[in-house]
């Protein structure tokens, strides 16, 4: 029994004897832990990792999570600081880490685990990219999903940069690409990503699509022009519409009819009943690849042709303060507009409306000419569409013993039919003689003719001269060129001084002072009444106001040019020119329209000299 012990005892001190070298030396071997790892590369089926190499390092071993058994197993080692993982999955998550070793007498000494590394393998490409759907300013795109993609992103082409950028992100196979640019096209790719461990790893990009967007809805529509059989209608132009496609409503079959095109924003619809309603529709279009692409419809636009114009205006009777006018009815019309021309605003005023054929024009003032002309009107969806206006009737009211109805002319009128301007009713004229400097080369060239047929026809007349003068000197050259003209007539409507800018001539030649204008207009006045002639001042009122207000002119009747409807001189004036745009039978174009108060104009038959 004690033998045996012995034996025991032996042999245990002779085993650890062996192991304390083995022991040893173990204790000395030191391996360092893995850093730095990291992937260099992947697909959709390898990783390459890699990792910075650990000293006196005989190798390195790699482990892959499994994440069935919820543990890390041995996946292979390398003697390299990088290392390929493949047969793994598409678009999946791995979880790997690595540890150096080194091996002495065949035995392996393991260093620490480096820390773990979350990365993925790539999504496939996508597949199958089309368009679903063209806007204006969207394009639809969809693609096949792609198994176990975390989302998608979409990429546009630049023009500019010539290459694709980043345009959205999305976790479905659709998007819709929204601001993109009207009637125009765009070329797009997806590419699929995973997400592991925040980090977003791209599969391929798809094959590149191009696509277009549609022409946007027309807008802006409205009326540019009607007539009574037609209607052009214009809308904004849209940026890269090849053209516009017009439709037309049919009473008949009730609905919108194609009428025709154009490149243009506008289009005239001929043909067309007159105080009609029609509706339209508008919609752009443009080709892509050899087919049309329409955009949306304008909202429905509702419009009108006008009515017939009005025919047949006359003079049905005239008092002092009225004037009563008839026409022939228009066919189709709701009413009829009567328009007045106002002086004051130099255009026509609406007077009054009517459903009749007839209108009685009151609160005129005597012997004055008036303007008039009439429109029929419809009313089509709560609008009203007015006829082009009628031709102008110009019509005096009746003249009175101390009020009297006059034009004053001159060679801007030209050859005036005398016969046909006193069929009009004019009781008086003013000619005009000549202007500036006794010049014969300064007479007014129709003024004998104008005289003669005056006395010829028995016309009153008056006559003027249109003064230049700057000094006293010049002002009795002016009344010399009148008296010479005036040998051998008697103007029972006066002679007449027109004082005024004279085109600017004044002021360009340094303007006298309003003491030199008065007394240039007292030499003139008094030279002519002299030779017995009734004279007076013409002027406008803001002459007569600020540059000859002086009393000293107050005892020569004065005619005052003012264009309105109401003369607002505070002193008394013989003569009232009212307009300059007067319309007289005989006369062609414009003339000027006066009205003479005879008891102010035979105040005096002769204004003495102080």
């Amino acid at each position: 029994m004690v033998k045996k012990k012995n034996i025991l005892i032996l042999f245990v001190i002779i085993l650890f004897m062996i192991c304390i070298p083995v022991y040893s030396k173990a204790a000395k071997i030191t391996v360092g832990k893995v850093t730095n790892i990291k992937v260099s590369k992947y697909t959709t089926s390898e990783i390459i990792v890699t990792w910075k190499k650990v000293k006196n390092a005989t190798g390195y071993k790699l482990y892959l999570y499994n994440s069935s058994k919820k543990k890390y197993e041995y996946k292979g080692k390398t003697k390299n600081n990088l290392y390929t993982i493949n047969k793994l999955k598409i678009a999946t998550q791995y979880k790997v880490r690595v540890r150096a070793y080194i091996n002495d007498s065949n035995k392996d000494y393991n260093g620490s685990y480096s820390d773990i590394l979350t990365t993925a393998t790539k999504p496939n490409i996508v597949e199958n990219l089309k368009v679903t759907n063209n806007g204006d300013t969207t394009i639809n795109l969809e693609w096949d999903r792609v198994t176990r993609a975390t989302g998608y992103k979409v990429y546009i082409y630049n023009n500019t940069t010539k290459k694709f950028e980043y345009k959205a992100i999305t976790n479905n196979n659709s998007i819709t690409v929204t601001g993109l640019g009207q009637s125009n096209t765009y070329k797009f790719k997806v590419r699929a990503y995973k997400i592991a461990d925040n980090v977003k790893y791209h599969g391929a990009y798809s094959t590149e699509i191009e696509s277009f967007t549609k022409p946007s809805q027309v807008s802006g529509m409205k009326t540019s022009s009607n007539s009574t059989t037609s209607i052009t209608i214009a809308w904004n132009s849209l940026v890269r519409a090849e053209g516009y496609r017009v439709y037309k409503y049919n009473n008949s079959t009730k609905k919108y009819e194609y009428i025709g095109q154009t490149k243009e924003n506008k289009f005239t619809i001929s043909s067309l009943d007159p105080a009609t309603g029609y509706k339209f529709k508008v919609r752009a279009f443009m080709t892509y690849n050899g087919t049309r692409y329409y955009g949306s419809y304008c909202s429905i636009y509702d419009t009108a042709t006008y009515p017939n114009k009005v025919t047949g205006l006359k003079t049905s009777k005239t008092a002092i303060d009225s004037i009563s006018i008839k026409w022939n009815s228009v066919k189709k019309a709701e009413g009829y507009a009567v328009y007045l021309f106002s002086e004051r605003t130099q255009s026509y005023k609406l007077y009054k409306t009517t459903t009749d054929t007839t209108m009685k024009i009151k609160s005129l003032k005597p012997a004055k000419f008036y303007k008039i002309y009439v429109k029929s009107y419809v009313v089509i969806n709560n609008k009203t569409y007015y006829s082009s206006a009628s031709s102008v009737l110009s019509q005096k009211t009746l003249s009175t013993e101390t009020c009297l109805a006059g034009i004053d002319v001159s060679s801007h009128q030209g050859v005036i039919d005398w016969q046909k301007v006193k069929n009009c009713g004019v009781d008086f004229a003013i000619l005009r003689c000549g202007y500036g400097k006794d010049r014969t080369s300064q007479d007014d060239k129709y003024f004998s003719r104008n005289v003669k047929e005056c006395e010829k026809l028995g016309i009153p007349y008056g006559v003027y001269i249109y003064s230049y003068a700057l000094t006293v000197e010049d002002a009795l050259s002016e009344a010399d060129h009148t008296i010479r003209l005036l040998k051998g007539h008697t103007p029972t409507f006066g002679v007449w001084f027109d004082m005024e800018d004279a085109d600017d001539f004044k002021k360009k030649n340094g303007m006298p002072s309003n003491k030199t204008l008065v007394n240039i207009c007292i030499t003139f006045c008094d030279k002519l009444i002299e030779k017995g002639y009734k004279t007076g001042i013409y002027a406008s009122l803001d002459w007569f106001n600020n540059k000859i207000s002086s009393s000293k002119l107050d005892k020569y009747p004065k005619w005052l040019a003012q264009w309105n409807d109401n003369a607002s001189y505070s002193k008394e004036y013989a003569l009232w020119q009212y307009s300059s745009s007067g319309k007289i039978n005989g006369i062609s174009g414009n003339v000027d329209m006066d009205i003479a108060y005879i008891d102010i104009l035979n105040k005096d038959d002769k204004v003495e000299k102080e």
